[in-house]
């Protein structure tokens, strides 16, 4: 499996949408197998998706990123995973023991909103 992960000074880039550096992760048996450094030419949406499904990649691990971008990401077959943040290593050790959407991983604000939407559609304020 091929994952993406756009990157800043070693951690995941804060916004997808403007990220200019990406690490490609190719990755069997929760291994990682190679690492490659791309770049992603410019801001516009259709040819940020281009670029992005052409690295070959079938997961998106990423910070934030615009409701346009992501759906139109995630219509082409991509697996989009948002609103995460850490050190790149630290992230793909977590995706590789399932435990990338814990909150240390999350990005400030979300855990809180995933509550206040299970609170919404009845679950139980704990």
């Amino acid at each position: 499996m091929k994952i993406i992960i756009p990157c800043w000074q070693g951690r995941v880039s804060p916004l997808f949408d403007a990220a200019c550096t990406v690490l490609l992760i190719e990755m069997a048996n929760g291994r990682e197998l190679s690492r490659m450094v791309r770049q992603l030419e410019g801001p516009d949406p259709l040819q940020r998706v281009r670029q992005t499904v052409g690295f070959g990649a079938d997961i998106l691990i990423c910070g934030a990123i615009s409701g346009q971008l992501e759906c139109m990401l995630r219509s082409t077959g991509l697996q989009v995973i948002a609103n995460i943040c850490g050190a790149i290593d630290d992230v793909l050790s977590a995706y590789a023991e399932g435990s990338l959407l814990n909150t240390p991983f999350l990005l400030p604000g979300v855990h809180g909103i995933r509550r206040r939407l299970r609170n919404r559609q009845g679950g139980k304020n704990r």
